[in-house]
C-alpha cells in the first residue's frame, strides 16, 4: 500500500476507516503509509449497514460505528 501512495503522491489519496467506542482500528496502518487523519465524518454507514448492504465486523442491532476520513494533504 506505501508504494500505491508513493506512486500516486502527485495526487491526493483518501482513505477511510471505521471507528467504534473510540478506536480506529485501522489507524496505524493508514498512517504508516502516509496518510493523516482529517475528519470525522460520522454515522455515514449507518443506513447501508443497518440494510445489509454490506458486513460490518462489528455490526450488534444496529450500526454504531463511524466513519473517519484520512487524506495525503
Amino acid at each position: 500500500m506505501r508504494r500505491i501512495v508513493e506512486k500516486l503522491a502527485p495526487l491526493q489519496v483518501f482513505g477511510f476507516a471505521w471507528e467504534m467506542e473510540g478506536v480506529i482500528i485501522a489507524d496505524s496502518r493508514l498512517t504508516s503509509v502516509g496518510l493523516k487523519k482529517v475528519k470525522k465524518m460520522g454515522y455515514i454507514w449507518k443506513d447501508a449497514c443497518d440494510k445489509k448492504q454490506f458486513h460490518c465486523p462489528n455490526r450488534a442491532k444496529v450500526c454504531k460505528c463511524t466513519a473517519v476520513l484520512y487524506s495525503t494533504k
